[in-house]
Parts: C-alpha cells; sequence; structure tokens
C-alpha cells in the first residue's frame, strides 16, 4: 500500500500577514476592531507585518498587556495623550497602568518579555506623514515557544494572539493564511453591515441622539439621526452607543482628525444653551470608559446647526431648529 507524503508546513524564515479591521464600503462608516488573523503560529525568526487597513480608526499592535487590561498604561495624563499608549514604545518592564515616560521609542525585534507597542497606526484618510500605516515585527531567534498576547490599546475587545511553535511544519504557508483571514474579514464586514441604527428615542422632554453604534467587535460611525427637527426650547442630548468607539459631538469645528485638542470639552459647555459658536463635547463614549458618557444642550433659537465627530471624517449631523 502507498503511503501518502506527510503534511508538511513552508521551510525557512517566513513573512506573515496581519490585518487590522478592514476598510469600509462607501457609504457605511463601518468599523471592525478585530485582527485578521486573530491568532497566528510562526517559528522564531519569522517576520510579522501588521497592516491597518480600517478608513475609519487608529488601532496599535501592544504586546506585554494582560488580557484583563489591568496593567495597561491610561490613555490620557494630566498632560493629555499618554505616549506610552499613542507613541512607539518598548520597556524590558513589564507595563503598568501608571507607564507614561517611555525608556525607548525605538523597537527592537521582539523577544516575548518586556512591553513593546507600536504606536498609533493610523487609517487611510490620514496623510502619510502623521504615521504608518503598518508596521514590521521581527521575532528573536530565541524568543521562547508559547502563546504571546497582543492587544489594540485604544478598543478593549481587540485581542490577537502569536503562538511560537517550534516545528516548521507547524506553521501554514503565509499566503493560505493571507486567504483565511480574507474570508473572515469579508464575513465580519457582513456582520457589521447588519447592525441596525438605534430608533430615535426621547428620555421626557429630552431629544436623545445615537453618536456611533455597535458590538464589541463592530462599530458603526454615524450620528442617528443625521438630521433631527426640533422646536425651539428642546433638550437634545447625545450618547454613545458603541461599546468601545468614542465619538465627539462637534460644532463649527476647527479640528483636523485625532487632533489632541477635540479630546477635550471646549465652547459651549455641555448643559447650556446653545445659539451658535464653537461648542465641542470632548471624547463622548461608553459607561464605564475613561470619556464622558453624554452631551446635551438646549437649542433656543430657530437655525439650522451642523456638527460632526471630529474623529471620524464625514460623521456628520444637523440639527432643525424652529419656532
Amino acid at each position: 500500500m502507498l503511503l501518502g507524503a506527510c503534511a508538511s508546513g513552508p521551510s525557512g524564515a517566513q513573512t506573515y500577514a496581519v490585518d487590522l479591521d478592514a476598510p469600509s464600503p462607501e457609504g457605511t462608516k463601518l468599523q471592525v476592531s478585530a485582527y485578521f488573523p486573530g491568532s497566528l503560529k510562526a517559528n522564531a525568526g519569522d517576520t510579522i507585518v501588521f497592516r491597518n487597513r480600517s478608513t475609519e480608526a487608529p488601532h496599535t499592535v501592544t504586546f506585554g498587556v494582560l488580557a484583563d487590561r489591568s496593567n495597561q498604561p491610561q490613555l490620557l495624563t494630566p498632560d493629555g495623550e499618554n505616549p506610552a499608549a499613542f507613541g512607539p514604545c518598548y520597556s524590558e518592564d513589564n507595563a503598568t497602568p501608571e507607564l507614561a515616560r517611555c525608556p525607548s521609542t525605538e523597537l527592537p525585534a521582539f523577544g516575548g518579555t518586556g512591553y513593546w507597542n507600536s504606536g498609533l497606526l493610523q487609517a487611510a484618510p490620514v496623510p502619510d506623514e502623521a504615521g504608518a500605516k503598518e508596521i514590521e515585527v521581527e521575532l528573536t531567534d530565541d524568543i521562547a515557544p508559547g502563546n504571546y498576547a497582543y492587544v489594540c490599546v485604544l478598543h478593549p475587545f481587540m485581542n490577537g494572539t502569536l503562538q511560537i511553535v517550534e516545528e516548521e511544519s507547524d506553521r501554514e504557508a503565509p499566503d493560505d493564511v493571507t486567504t483565511e483571514a480574507g474570508e473572515a474579514r469579508d464575513d465580519a464586514l457582513a456582520d457589521a453591515e447588519n447592525l441596525e441604527a438605534p430608533e430615535l428615542e426621547r428620555d421626557g422632554e429630552t431629544q436623545v441622539v445615537s453618536a456611533g453604534w455597535g458590538d464589541r467587535v463592530s462599530a458603526v460611525n454615524l450620528f442617528a439621526p443625521a438630521q433631527l427637527d426640533v422646536k425651539t426650547g428642546t433638550d437634545v442630548r447625545w450618547v454613545a452607543r458603541s461599546p468601545y468607539e468614542p465619538h465627539t459631538i462637534t460644532f463649527e469645528s476647527t479640528f483636523e482628525p485625532e487632533d489632541p485638542a477635540s479630546f477635550q470639552p471646549s465652547g459651549v459647555e455641555s448643559g447650556s444653551e446653545y445659539t451658535g459658536g464653537p461648542a465641542n463635547s470632548g471624547l463622548v463614549g461608553a459607561e464605564g470608559g475613561p470619556f464622558g458618557t453624554s452631551f446635551e444642550l438646549t437649542f433656543t433659537e430657530p437655525g439650522e446647526y451642523s456638527y460632526v465627530c471630529a474623529l471620524h471624517p464625514g460623521q456628520e449631523g444637523v440639527v432643525r431648529v424652529t419656532e
């Protein structure tokens, strides 16, 4: 009886691609905060290219953060953005919530220990000079076999696993990994397209607008309703409906995408009467997160008041006020 040849993996050092998120179909403003593939087998000495495919949001590739995020550096400090979270950062020591100064912004080959953070890999609409869209992670020749978790520090449910295996035969060929990842990405986008917009709602006399919505993986970066018609004297409250993606409510915006100044409230304050002029909520996110959860204004004069999310170009709304 003839015996079939034993299956074997690719020979020698390989380069694998892992996609972060996916390009949003035109007009949908979809975000899929996941890695594709979500787990990858590799050998010591291999290379992994992480590519942000999103047209909506930046992401990071960050090793050394626990699955429960209990040791993740804080995103914001009293001085603003934490460079240990938003910028390239390497520390031989484990991450801590107090880490706010990077021992090194030079990223070495990954050897399985310490805190290794890519910094922001920007989305497609951001000019190239604002940040890299991909990063190459070389694995040291002596990295120990085992599982190594990585996360996006910006998105609390975005996790991946790198499994270092000893035998070449335990890996898949890079092209096969890319094909399987693409199928998973297409499935995730299809699921995201089926997310239904929240219905128009009221809280007593207050009109409620949803600032984005979604589930633990997918987000829709739109306002619902995008056009709101109210009478003078109406209170309007914006509430974040995504479990992970924050937004701003920004009237007469002067901010560029991801401008750090857009993270902080400015102009007309929440809870105030609004008749025009700059008003910025700062980041508004889900309950239990690091940001505020709502923003509210009372519209006292007839007019048409346009606003945007300063973080997501194309996320726009308007409040039309009549007597």
